[in-house]
């Protein structure tokens, strides 16, 4: 039933897929409407991505979060993204990784993220957007290392179907320029036709097709972004140091070809804050 739900959201034309999302939002809202936007900013963010994809929010965590939240992960275990086994130091990585993940629990219990997620003017935009209370459907923190291959798919331009509609949150935590992995959108193409299947695009295929287009997004730790990843993109491989990046995905449904299993607080270890339990029940319980 869930790979049912999953491939009947990729309807390929854009009218019908925003006709989709569209009645789906308004039945959500019924229950859970989109969160306050009581000064606009999360309308004008909306508009922003709906005409470009992408919408930059600018430094979200200070120097000193960004420094807090990165001395609690020296402490954790990574695990490989292509091969997941059994967890390893950062110190102590094999060769051969190319991407390393946190588990979710240490992102909900990572000073600051989680607060950061739930922050009032990111819903609203959030909600702004989907039409409705956003569903946080996917957490995600990872290290991306130097290397010169093509590296993972997620380092090839491509496109997420994972929801009729969705957005993610994208935010630095080590300082990204050209030469350390900068996240690449082509802009506009999250209104272009889907397919039922995620076909990868070369970047000379991108560059004949988009040309200028493509828009390349470096800043400091603690810069953040939201991006309607329906559109093509990649991340960059690093070539000069590794990069850790944030993302948060925030959809009208859950992403139903993988539901996390949320984590209790109780697990966690540290003080979590409080946060809507509607929004994050497929993270935190």
């Amino acid at each position: 039933m869930r790979s049912i739900l999953y491939y009947a959201q990729r309807v390929a034309a854009p009218v019908l897929r925003n006709a989709g999302a569209t009645c789906l939002a308004a039945g959500r809202r019924l229950l859970h409407p989109a969160p306050p936007d009581s000064d606009g900013k999360g309308r004008v963010i909306a508009e922003e991505i709906k005409a470009g994809g992408y919408s930059l929010l600018g430094p979200v965590l200070t120097a000193s979060q960004v420094a807090e939240a990165r001395a609690w992960l020296a402490t954790r275990k990574v695990f490989n993204m292509k091969r997941p086994g059994a967890p390893f130091a950062l110190e102590e990585k094999p060769s051969d990784v190319k991407i390393a993940c946190y588990g979710v629990a240490d992102i909900v219990g990572c000073p600051h993220l989680l607060e950061l997620m739930n922050r009032p003017a990111i819903l609203s935009a959030v909600g702004a957007y989907l039409g409705c209370a956003p569903t946080i459907s996917a957490i995600t923190l990872r290290w991306s290392f130097p290397g010169k291959s093509l590296g993972e798919n997620v380092q090839r331009f491509h496109r997420d179907p994972d929801d009729w509609r969705f957005v993610k949150l994208l935010v630095y935590l080590t300082d990204v320029d050209s030469g350390t992995g900068p996240h690449i959108f082509i802009t506009g193409t999250h209104t272009q036709p889907g397919t039922l299947r995620a076909p990868l695009l070369s970047d000379e295929e991108a560059a004949r097709r988009y040309g200028d287009r493509i828009r390349e997004e470096t800043g400091p730790a603690g810069f953040g972004f939201i991006v309607d990843t329906y559109g093509w993109h990649k991340g960059g491989v690093p070539a000069e140091r590794p990069r850790l990046l944030l993302t948060v995905q925030y959809s009208i449904l859950p992403c139903y070809l993988f539901i996390p299993r949320p984590v209790s607080r109780s697990a966690i270890g540290t003080a979590v804050p409080a946060v809507d339990p509607w929004i994050n029940r497929l993270i935190v319980c």
